[in-house]
């Protein structure tokens, strides 16, 4: 969204020019045989003469700390023909003080704000003549980006930014080519009468807009006043100081500009309202000290806004002596989708409104909203965390949290002795999650708490052997013997996983079976005798012993290894019968390896009884299926006599 600022009128003069401006505007008409302007110069009280004759406004001489430049030019109609008595604005964006320049005095220019939003600075300013140039000599500020654009003072014509983010030097051939403008128009009113606000942001989609917006004035009585504007949607952002009662920081449409014409838009601004309810026990005896977090209160289409100020987020607030709490600052419109209601002591059970368990709430535009909430007794879940030594494990963190249904989530950690403690639960079943530190797995465990019980809840967390990934699985002596000879070293998901499940590639292979083979490193190499193995992997040292080991020949003509292809159980046959030099033998038997490329690879494998086959009937032995990495080690601890 692109940013206009309009600044409020301060003074009689600004309130006289935006009358004035909005009493009428000519019609739009063709421009004349000597490339004239298509209309009359219309101007308000407070706009500067408009003549034939280029008007320079030099820079006040106290900041002339640069030589003068010179911005040259031309504009014209969309259909080519010179347009005379247009504007054209050099402004310094960016410069350190912000805006220096008065919008009061001329509600029809349409002064840029900076991206920053803070305004630009009025540099020079020319009239076109009657073949549309213009030429104005400014002197170069201390710092800040030169901006020129070019508007119609009448508005028929929609401005266009014809330079920016260009260096401060003479620039000629610049020209504009403006389109039909249309005006935007109409009265801001607050309890229908003019605000007494200042610092409007206006903001639109369409094409030839200024990079961040321009300034533009709201006059005493509301009346606002657009220059001229290309085709597109526009809004108007509330300033973030406008106050209450006022909605701070959102937005509402302003207006469409379609074909240059204009749109007028009255807008009344919104108040907040206010969210509020009771908190009560089961006897509707009030309860105090509940803390209330309005954890989503989204905008809705029938706010008329197009944001919210707050992004879904009130500040919580806590009941009073009689159990009611007030949340201010609410906009009308709002959906309601969570309330949390915390008890702090944990001596009732904390609760949750949520609008997928109850009728949405939508906040009015005039009156408060109610939600109520009834809390009975709060439940405690507690134990202790402990290590496979029966030692307590501290700063553990604990999760508890509803396994069906909306209720309040708790948390904490584990003290020095391992312990933990969550109360203020309503009754329901739960899921108690333990998060001890890396590299150590979460653990977790379901329960049921009645109303005003207490549940205990112990664990033990930690691992045996190399990796957390493999407990208890039929490969885990595998890769822990594997482990202590250094075979993954490099190989791992991560300091504590091997990610057992996932294919094994060619290239992870190499580097297992090249350390089970020799118990050591490859010596480093100055080339690869693949064309797809790069010197520099970490790797390529392990694959060309691979080779020279007569365990792969590569892969298709020879000359590529395919390092990050999956092997599969056939390939895995040859690999190892090569590897470790396996005899013959006679057929396994298998029902899916008759005439398979690796048939004599397989039924040796199966004859050293590194294999038996893939299923329970051990019938089958699926050639084709890729080999996991949990798998592998499996077979290579067996090659090895380890398993």
């Amino acid at each position: 969204m692109l940013v206009i600022l309009i600044m409020a009128a301060v003074a009689p003069v600004a309130a006289v020019g935006v009358s004035a401006a909005l009493r009428g505007r000519m019609p739009k008409t063709a421009a004349n045989a000597c490339g004239l302007a298509r209309h009359p110069a219309v101007v308000v009280a407070a706009v500067m003469s408009l003549t034939a004759t280029l008007v320079t406004i030099s820079w006040p001489a106290a900041a002339q700390v640069g030589e003068t430049h010179v911005f040259s030019g031309t504009v014209t109609a969309n259909d080519g023909a010179a347009l005379s008595n247009m504007k054209v604005s050099v402004f310094c964006q960016n410069c350190p003080d912000g805006s220096t320049s008065d919008p009061s005095a001329d509600p029809a220019r349409p002064w840029p704000a900076t991206r920053w939003g803070d305004g630009a600075q009025l540099l020079g300013e020319a009239t076109t003549g009657a073949s549309g140039e213009w030429s104005v000599a400014v002197a170069e500020p201390p710092s800040g980006d030169p901006l020129v654009v070019a508007w119609d003072p009448a508005g028929d014509y929609a401005f266009s930014t014809i330079l920016s983010w260009e260096s401060w030097t003479d620039h000629s051939g610049i020209d504009a080519s403006l389109a039909d403008g249309g005006m935007l128009s109409g009265r801001i009113l607050a309890d229908r009468a003019a605000p007494s606000i200042a610092g409007f942001t206006l903001g639109g989609y369409g094409d030839n807009l200024l990079w961040s917006g321009i300034s533009l004035v709201v006059a005493a009585n509301g009346n606002y006043r657009t220059p001229g504007l290309p085709d597109g949607d526009y809004n108007v952002t509330y300033p973030d100081d406008l106050g209450q009662p006022y909605i701070t920081g959102a937005s509402f449409s302003l207006g469409t500009i379609s074909g240059g014409q204009d749109s007028v838009t009255d807008h009344h601004l919104v108040k907040y309202t206010s969210l509020s309810g009771t908190v009560t026990d089961g006897s509707g005896r009030g309860l105090s000290g509940i803390q209330v977090v309005a954890s989503g209160v989204g905008s809705s289409p029938s706010a008329g806004l197009l944001a919210s100020p707050f992004g879904g987020w009130l500040d919580p607030v806590e009941t009073g002596d009689d159990g009611t709490y007030v949340f201010d600052s609410v906009v009308p419109g709002s959906v309601v989708w969570e309330l949390w209601f915390i008890s702090l002591d944990g001596e009732y059970a904390s609760e949750i409104y949520d609008n997928n368990d109850a009728e949405p709430v939508e906040i009015p535009r005039v009156g408060a909203t109610g939600i109520d909430a009834q809390l009975g007794p709060g439940g405690t879940i507690s134990g202790h965390v402990r290590d496979l030594d029966g030692q307590p494990v501290r700063y553990v963190g604990i999760n508890v949290c509803p396994e069906q249904g909306s209720y309040y989530c708790g948390r904490d950690s584990t003290d020095d002795s391992g312990y933990f403690e969550i109360d203020g639960l309503a009754a329901a079943s739960y899921r108690v999650t333990a998060y001890p530190e890396y590299p150590l797995p979460s653990v977790e465990e379901s329960v049921v708490l009645g109303e005003g019980g207490h549940e205990q809840v112990d664990f033990q967390v930690g691992f045996r052997g190399a990796f957390v990934d493999d407990e208890g699985a039929f490969y885990e002596a595998p890769f822990d013997a594997l482990s202590e000879r250094g075979i993954f070293a490099g190989t791992e998901c991560n300091a504590s996983q091997i990610c057992p499940e996932d294919p094994i590639t060619r290239a992870t292979l190499a580097v297992w079976l090249g350390r089970a083979l020799t118990g050591e490193e490859p010596p480093s190499i100055q080339s690869s005798r693949f064309t797809d193995v790069a010197r520099w992997d970490w790797r390529a040292a392990h694959i060309e012993r691979f080779a020279e080991l007569g365990v792969t020949t590569g892969c298709g003509d020879g000359t590529r290894f395919c390092r990050n292809d999956a092997v599969n159980r056939g390939q895995m046959a040859a690999f190892l019968v090569r590897a470790f030099e396996l005899p013959d033998a006679s057929s396994a038997g298998f029902d899916d390896t008759g005439g398979h490329f690796f048939e004599g690879e397989i039924d040796a494998l199966a004859a050293a009884r590194i294999t038996l086959g893939c299923r329970t009937d051990r019938l089958s032995y699926c050639p084709n299926q890729q080999v996991t990495r949990g798998q592998m080690a499996t077979f290579i601890a067996r090659a090895l006599e380890l398993a």
